[in-house]
């Protein structure tokens, strides 16, 4: 059965959790988008506040996690140099942390300190990257994200058909790698994905923007 992870981008942590509350029941994880305004041009939580490190450091000092439950949490951290924001973000509660491959100079560094907390780390990476920027890291990463258009951090993109190789050469280069696709995932392209091996689905507007919540997750994971 395909992993599906419900995307979600919003400007505040309220937000965040009416999204969260939408799906509750139907998946064990989602995916939040986090986005500075450099690597994708808009900004959501917690970069919409004129001062993010005072809205991380709220959840932290007060040990409050992001998302309420027992909701898994993926963050997606289109942020540059996200190392600037680690020690804060962990303290969130997320279980899992994704960098983009063009975020940072230390990845190694990121990879480690999110390991040694006992937490998952994914690396992700745009159509227009080539697929040898991931090697150095495939033994030390949970797992790859491919984003689905070089547009990042918005709902209803249109998959790059260059996504569909990318998964078939980086599935012959490391056949047990897990490998996930964010951006442009919906009913045509998702059976292709998981054709071409993918394992985790990030669905964003094919499943809240769905009249039936439920049946849109079921579609997905039935694949």
């Amino acid at each position: 059965m395909t992993i599906i992870i419900p995307a979600i981008i919003e400007e505040t942590r309220k937000d965040i959790m009416r999204e969260v509350d939408r799906v509750r029941g139907f998946v064990d994880t989602v995916q939040i988008d986090v986005l500075d305004g450099v690597l994708g041009h808009t900004k959501t939580w917690p970069f919409t506040d004129d001062n993010a490190r005072d809205e991380l450091e709220i959840l932290k000092n007060i040990n409050i996690k992001l998302v309420e439950g027992n909701m898994r949490v993926e963050l997606d951290l289109m942020i540059d140099r996200p190392e600037y924001f680690m020690d804060l973000l962990i303290g969130t509660g997320a279980s899992a942390f994704i960098f983009h491959i063009d975020s940072t100079s230390i990845m190694n560094n990121l990879i480690y300190k999110v390991k040694d907390a006992g937490l998952e780390a994914g690396i992700a990476i745009r159509p227009s990257h080539e697929n040898e920027l991931l090697l150095p890291y495939l033994n030390k990463i949970d797992f790859v994200q491919f984003m689905g258009s070089d547009k990042i951090g918005y709902h209803g993109v249109s998959l790059d058909e260059r996504v569909y190789e990318k998964v078939i050469n980086l599935r012959k280069i490391n056949p047990g790698v897990t490998i996930a696709v964010d951006i442009g995932v919906n009913k045509e392209t998702a059976p292709r994905l998981v054709e071409a091996g993918v394992d985790k689905l990030v669905v964003g507007s094919a499943i809240f923007g769905a009249d039936d919540i439920k049946g849109a997750v079921d579609f997905f994971s039935n694949l």
